[in-house]
């Protein structure tokens, strides 16, 4: 990819080639970065200026030169560093003016020095894309040196990029990776940012919290390893990214911390911490039917009798029931309750999505009943994002509104199957699980059935 130049000469070439006086251009340039929030740097600002005024600016620069961290200093740019990464931060919203969008800070580090490279919205997109661990090589490409909070900063430049485990290079001088997986059962109380790999066993349902006036969501989730299973506290951003892991995705988790909880230990992750879906495993984890001592059977509707427990089956939701939606219950009695606090211990409630969907597998349907995170998954919404909406529409609203969403989703279920409540000529699944379809893990299921089947 050929570099572009930097705004300096950029503005004089626009000079050169319009007419325009170097006055003018600058003002131009300010005009597009005020129009971008301040996202736009002066290099990329001048080359969208040039760019509308038909000059073309799209030549080979110097080459950049690799150089190390001990010997930037603000205001050089298009250079390449060459660093380990030592911390990946979670991507963080940002809301400026009328631009909204995600930053990411990447702490680097070479032989000479560590520094702090941030990305910015598609930037981040690639990375994650990548499942940039930390611990690995890579090259950032034409990049420039800031400050801030008077601390030397990175940036990519207009048209710069991130190369993951550059080919070709020497990497024996850079600092060795210091951090590797722990296994759960080797974590104690008080260990700080550590790293591990595993399985999620389930989901709990997003909660919204209020602190210094300021609110924000929290969520637990289950995970476990086969040497031990815990429930790990997400808060804020990261609080809706593990909203979104389903039962048995495998994930690594980076930058956590061990506290003690009321089940024991816990993991606890902040805004330094980061959720990592499907990564390359440093060890072999189990399957989740292993983990939670628990085999399903696939089934298809057409098959199930009433007493099936422990059942799986892929089918499409072709519609969603009326209902109410919530209902409260008390963590405390582990009963349901008529509204926000317990009927027989005075305690606060919490609310809890329910939702009834019919299911089609090409076979027959059937009504599948779902609570908390199962309910979400299949409604395409929190709970917390129904509570608010029924400050504005009533149940039959919200459920048209979700149909419109859910109707023609495959998804997996797993549950037990009874008689109908309403009608017993009819079964109905009790869900006690709930993924999106894993279409690679289909494709193998039915390639390891055709192969037993042939042989």
């Amino acid at each position: 990819m050929p570099k572009l130049l930097d705004a300096r000469t950029i503005i004089k070439r626009i000079v050169k080639e319009t007419g325009k006086n170097e006055q003018e251009i600058k003002e131009l340039i300010e005009e597009k970065k005020k129009k971008f929030a301040g996202l736009l740097t002066e290099d990329g600002a001048a080359f969208m200026v040039a760019k509308e005024l038909n000059v073309d600016i799209e030549i080979k620069a110097e080459q950049a030169e690799v150089v190390k961290i001990a010997n930037l200093s603000a205001g050089m740019r298009n250079i390449d560093l060459l660093a380990r990464v030592l911390h990946v931060q979670a991507p963080r919203k940002f809301e400026k003016g009328a631009r909204k969008g995600r930053y990411c800070r990447l702490l680097l580090g070479d032989e000479t020095g560590e520094i702090t490279l941030t990305l910015w919205n598609n930037d981040i997109k690639k990375i994650e894309k990548k499942k940039l661990e930390r611990g690995a090589v890579i090259l950032a490409k034409n990049c420039y040196v800031g400050t801030f909070n008077g601390k030397l900063t990175l940036a990519l430049g207009f048209n710069g990029e991130i190369i993951v485990e550059p080919k070709g290079v020497d990497t024996s001088t850079l600092p060795k990776p210091e951090r590797v997986a722990i296994k759960l059962a080797d974590l104690s109380e008080g260990m700080q940012n550590i790293d591990v790999f595993a399985r999620v066993l389930r989901v709990f349902e997003m909660r919204e919290f209020e602190h210094s006036g300021e609110k924000a969501n929290v969520i637990r989730f289950e995970i476990a390893d086969g040497t031990a299973c815990m429930q790990a506290v997400a808060w804020r951003d990261l609080a809706e990214k593990a909203n979104k892991l389903y039962a048995g995705e495998l994930i690594k988790i980076e930058g956590a911390n061990v506290k003690s909880g009321l089940k024991g230990l816990e993991l606890h992750l902040d805004w330094r911490s980061r959720i990592i879906e499907e990564p390359v495993v440093a060890f072999k984890i189990p399957e989740l039917s292993e983990l939670l001592g628990t085999k399903y059977t696939r089934k298809r509707i057409s098959e199930l009798q009433a007493g099936m427990q422990n059942i799986e089956l892929v089918g499409e939701i072709v519609d969603v029931m009326k209902g109410n939606l919530v209902y409260y219950f008390c963590p405390t009695c582990k009963e349901k309750a008529s509204g926000e606090t317990c009927d027989r211990c005075g305690n606060k409630t919490r609310p809890r999505l329910v939702t009834t969907i019919m299911l089609d597998d090409g076979s027959s349907t059937i009504a599948c009943t779902m609570f908390g995170k199962q309910a979400e998954l299949a409604l395409c919404m929190t709970t917390i994002d129904v509570l608010n909406k029924f400050r504005e529409k009533d149940a039959q609203e919200i459920i048209e509104e979700a149909r419109k969403r859910a109707l023609g989703r495959t998804i997996l279920v797993r549950g037990n199957v009874k008689e109908h409540s309403l009608n017993p000529d009819e079964l109905e699944i009790i869900a006690s699980e709930a993924t999106p379809i894993n279409k690679s893990a289909e494709i193998e299921r039915v390639l390891r059935g055709l192969s037993e089947t042939s042989s």
